[in-house]
């Protein structure tokens, strides 16, 4: 989407997020976490979530964690959170 198509929604007051397809996330604490406008899990272990967006991979590091919930917007997930980095895509 081009830098009118942004303008406009800024205009409207539209979520750009849900429009430009922009990962939001939102971490209660360090126990809980939500990401919205993800692609697919690349990993899932106890200690290690890896998810792909459309602006890179997202790496949630921690124990004990398990996704409560998932469907094909949005992942919830729960454990003691301690790190998160974004992994992002090589530009060709």
């Amino acid at each position: 989407m081009g830098k009118k198509q942004e303008k406009i929604l800024d205009r409207l007051h539209l979520p750009r997020e849900v429009f430009l397809n922009i990962p939001l996330l939102e971490m209660e604490g360090l126990g809980r976490l939500r990401l919205e406008n993800y692609k697919s899990i690349l990993e899932f272990t106890s200690t290690c979530l890896r998810v792909q967006t459309e602006q890179g991979v997202f790496c949630f590091q921690g124990f004990n964690i398990f996704i409560r919930y998932v469907n094909s917007q949005e992942i919830f997930i729960e454990g003691t959170i301690r790190s998160i980095c974004i992994e992002e895509e090589a530009h060709e």
